[in-house]
C-alpha cells in the first residue's frame, strides 16, 4: 500500500550522505528551500554541501576513512492511546516506543519537531512481529510526520519508531484513537461514496443480512487512480471472500454471494496493489442467481455468451478431488475466461488463457472443499462474446 522499499531507500542514502560527510569533517547547510515533489506520500529532504569544506590531509601513507555508526535504537516505553509524549533525537537517531489498541480501532499517528529547522521527522509503524505497516515523512506539514487513520486488524502492541530524516533535537509524538472518515451503513439498494485518503486506509461498512440471500457488492473507481479491493466478512468477524479486478478495469466485485447465516455483515473497501487512494462508490445489492445449467464430470456443453452476460455453472464436487475445466472458443476472436468458487462462496481459481490461443483452462486443480462448486464463463472483455465449449473433467 506505501512503498516501504522506496522510504527506506531514500533515508538510507541521506544517512550514508551524512555518515560519509561527518567522517570527512564536513558539514551541512540549511537547505533554504524544500523540494515539494512527492513519491508515495515520502518527501525527499535536499541535503547541500558547504561552499567551504575541510579537505582531508594528504600523506604518502594514506588513511582510511572509517565513518561514525548510526546510534542504536532507543527504547523511550509506551504511550497510552490519546497520549502524547516528548522526546529528544541526536544526528541519525531512532527512538522507539509502543502502544496498546484493540482490533478495529482506528489511530493517527503524528510527530513533530519543536524546532522544523534542526530537525525533520520520520515514523514507521511495525506490528507484534515486527512487520512494516505504514511510514510517512512530510504528511504532517512542514517537516512533521503523520499517519492517519490506520486501521487496527489485530489486539496486540505496536511499535513506533521515531527518527529523524535529517537533522537533530526535541519533537512531541501523539497517538489518538479516531473514527474513520468513510465507512458507514449499508442496506440492500444502497449506493454510497467514499474517498480512501492514504495508502494504508480502509472504509468499512456494515449491513444486516439473512441466510440464503444472494448479494452483489460492487466498488467502483471514480477518479481512475484507485485500484478497488474488497472484503466481506460475516457475523462472527471470519473472512468470507475477497475480490479485486473481477469488475471492469481495476474495479472489484462480489457477485452472487450466498450469505450463509442471519447477521450483521462487514464491507471493506480498500485499495489494491497497483493505487491506494481516491474516490470510490460502493454498491450493495440483493440479487437472484440464475444457473446456466449443472455439470457433472466427463460432460462437454455448447452455449452462447451474449453482450453484458455471464455465465454461471455449478457442479458437485469432493475435497481432494483433482479436476480440469476448459472453455474454448467457438466464435472467432473470443478471449474466454474462467472463474472457480468453492462451496463457501470464495473464488479459489481464475484463468484467462492457459488453453489453446486465447481459450482459458484451469488444469489439475485440487478441491479443497466437498460441496457444490460454481463456475463462472465469461469473455475477457465486454466485446468478447460468442459460441463456447465448456468441459469438466474429473477423477
Amino acid at each position: 500500500m506505501h512503498n516501504s522499499k522506496l522510504g527506506k531507500s531514500l533515508r538510507a542514502a541521506a544517512v550514508g550522505l551524512a555518515l560519509f560527510m561527518a567522517a570527512l569533517g564536513c558539514g551541512f547547510l540549511e537547505p533554504t528551500t524544500r523540494p515539494t515533489a512527492t513519491l508515495f506520500g515520502i518527501t525527499p529532504t535536499a541535503l547541500s554541501v558547504p561552499t567551504t569544506a575541510v579537505a582531508p590531509t594528504l600523506s604518502s601513507s594514506p588513511t582510511a576513512v572509517v565513518a561514525p555508526s548510526p546510534p542504536k535504537p532507543v527504547e523511550r516505553g509506551t504511550i497510552l492511546l490519546d497520549g502524547s509524549v516528548q522526546g529528544t533525537l541526536p544526528l541519525l537517531g531512532t527512538d522507539v516506543w509502543r502502544f496498546d489498541a484493540p482490533a478495529g480501532q482506528y489511530v493517527t499517528i503524528r510527530m513533530d519537531a519543536v524546532d522544523p529547522a534542526a530537525l525533520d521527522t520520520y515514523l514507521e509503524l511495525y506490528d507484534a512481529d515486527g512487520v512494516l505497516l505504514a511510514e510517512n515523512d512530510d504528511s504532517g506539514g512542514s517537516t512533521g510526520s503523520l499517519i492517519a487513520e490506520y486501521p487496527i486488524v489485530i489486539t496486540g502492541t505496536y511499535t513506533i519508531h521515531a527518527l529523524t530524516y535529517s537533522g537533530l533535537g526535541d519533537y512531541f509524538l501523539s497517538v489518538r484513537a479516531v473514527d474513520p472518515s468513510g465507512g458507514g451503513t449499508l442496506w440492500y439498494g444502497a449506493v454510497v461514496e467514499g474517498t480512501l485518503l492514504a495508502p494504508w486506509s480502509q472504509h468499512a461498512w456494515t449491513f444486516d443480512g439473512v441466510e440464503g440471500h444472494v448479494i452483489n457488492v460492487a466498488m467502483n473507481a471514480t477518479d481512475g487512480a484507485l485500484d478497488c479491493f474488497l472484503e466481506l466478512y460475516g457475523p462472527d468477524g471470519l473472512l468470507l471472500t475477497t475480490d479485486d479486478d473481477s469488475g471492469a478495469g481495476y474495479n472489484a466485485l462480489v457477485e452472487y454471494y450466498t450469505l450463509p447465516v442471519d447477521g450483521t455483515y462487514r464491507v471493506v473497501a480498500r485499495g489494491g496493489e497497483f493505487g491506494a487512494t481516491g474516490a470510490y462508490v460502493l454498491a450493495l445489492m440483493q440479487t437472484e442467481l440464475v444457473l446456466q445449467g449443472t455439470l457433472a464430470y466427463s460432460d462437454t456443453v455448447d452455449a452462447l455468451l451474449e453482450p453484458g452476460t455471464r455465465h454461471h455453472w455449478v457442479f458437485e464436487g469432493v475435497a481432494g478431488d483433482v479436476v480440469g475445466i476448459s472453455m474454448a472458443a467457438v466464435s472467432e476472436g473470443m478471449d474466454t475466461y474462467l472463474e472457480l468458487f468453492a462451496p463457501n462462496g470464495v473464488r479459489v481459481m481464475v484463468d484467462d488463457d492457459s488453453g489453446a490461443g486465447s481459450d482459458a483452462a484451469l488444469v489439475a486443480f485440487e478441491l479443497p472443499l466437498s460441496g457444490v462448486y460454481r463456475i463462472i464463463a465469461r469473455g475477457h472483455g465486454d466485446d468478447d462474446v460468442g459460441e463456447y465449449e465448456l468441459r469438466l473433467v474429473g477423477p
